[in-house]
């Protein structure tokens, strides 16, 4: 399968029912966002209202027809979004005669919503999430509100990177990443750190990548996390650029059974971190055999 990975890590506003919400909220995060969910219109646009810079894009449905008590139509609902801030929005259903022709090139429909875990729909996704930096209405987003805007020089010079890698405890599941993942995210935007993370076998390989002291204050905390344990230093020094410009905290995992890349859906072939590992974890030989045994068939 060809994937198409943002480079950037997005930050989503997301309303649907349940089901769905849990689809779209796991292929988010496997695809290296930062998805914020909602089941009802109304709070997500107060949401919205309080902090609108707080979200990169917007994905939603014919809300209409899981929940009956809101006030407005997804009509309606776009209409007020785009008066506070224009964002891309993926639009699941036959919104598309309704809204006004100014809109439309910065919303993307589906015809028909799929709610099981298919590759295809991940496929569009990962398309349509690609595009969106390229979508954002610039002139309305101010400099330092979106680091998606930002040049690479800007936000990182002299990149300090680390790289380490922990076990997984057994019970670990792939809700627990997900909670890693979003708070990971949420913590590195505010100190300007980026990096990926790779999940395999019950072990965990990542890259933190910043200023010197920011990385290892956070790898500190990490160490300390009880979800994990023997963090174990692989790399430390300085890069001449960011590897992760863009990405809060990317991943791509892999189990047995599947759970962590999405039905196969994603392959780290395709993915940005690949390029990083090879050329600088692997090739490098830095790696000992037990962390080769681990993830040597993803990294060779």
């Amino acid at each position: 399968m060809n994937n198409h990975f943002s480079q950037f890590c997005i930050r989503v506003l997301v309303i649907e029912e349940e089901i769905v919400a849990h689809f779209l909220q796991r292929a988010l995060f496997h695809l290296g966002h930062a998805p914020t969910i909602f089941k009802h219109p109304d709070e997500a646009l107060q949401t919205f209202i309080s902090n609108p810079y707080d979200f990169d894009a917007v994905i939603t449905s014919n809300f209409e027809r899981f929940d009956n008590t809101s006030l407005m139509t997804p009509t309606q609902f776009i209409d007020e979004l785009f008066d506070i801030r224009p964002l891309p929005v993926l639009f699941w259903g036959v919104l598309k005669h309704s809204v006004s022709e100014d809109k439309h090139d910065l919303i993307a429909f589906l015809s028909k919503l799929k709610t099981s875990l298919n590759k295809n729909i991940v496929s569009e996704i990962q398309q349509w999430l690609k595009s969106i930096p390229l979508s954002l209405p610039q002139s309305s987003v101010p400099s330092n509100a979106n680091p998606l805007l930002a040049s690479k020089q800007d936000i990182y010079s002299d990149v300090f990177c680390l790289v380490y890698i922990s076990k997984a405890h057994n019970h670990f599941t792939e809700n627990d990443m997900m909670n890693i993942l979003t708070s990971a995210r949420k913590f590195n935007r505010t100190k300007r750190i980026t990096g990926v993370l790779v999940y395999c076998k019950g072990y965990i390989l990542q890259v933190l990548e910043g200023n010197f002291s920011a990385v290892n204050q956070l790898f500190n905390r990490i160490a300390q996390d009880p979800r994990h344990h023997s963090a174990t230093l692989i790399f430390q020094g300085y890069l001449e650029h960011s590897q992760f410009p863009n990405w809060d905290m990317g991943f791509y995992g892999t189990a047995n059974d599947n759970d962590f890349n999405l039905l196969g859906a994603t392959n780290l072939d395709n993915h940005p971190a690949n390029h990083f590992f090879k050329e600088n974890i692997y090739a490098s030989k830095m790696l000992d055999q037990k962390t080769l045994d681990i993830f040597g068939s993803l990294l060779s």
